[in-house]
């Protein structure tokens, strides 16, 4: 697994997975992701996720604990990313 194709070194992060995608990455989008993967792992593994303590990656300085996803989860990340990106570009339509 390579940084360039998205992965890190044992496994994927909610971020890894929107950049892959193209799409952009802010606070609130990314808060609603990261339950959504997390509520996933945990009712399909009946744990959380491991944390890995990582550079944080939105206007800041310092670090942040990432959830930590296997590399197979990637079409169920791919498709939380999706869905949730799309309601928040629709939602903004609305104010």
């Amino acid at each position: 697994m390579t940084a360039a194709a998205g992965t890190r070194r044992g496994g994927l992060t909610v971020i890894d997975v929107c950049r892959s995608l193209g799409v952009v990455p802010r606070p609130r989008l990314m808060w609603a992701i990261g339950n959504a993967a997390r509520d996933l792992y945990l009712e399909r593994y009946g744990h959380l996720p491991e944390k890995s303590l990582r550079t944080k990656t939105y206007r800041g300085v310092g670090s942040h604990c990432f959830a930590i996803y296997p590399e197979h989860m990637r079409a169920d990340l791919e498709r939380i990313v999706w869905r949730l990106a799309y309601d928040a570009v629709r939602q903004q339509g609305l104010f």
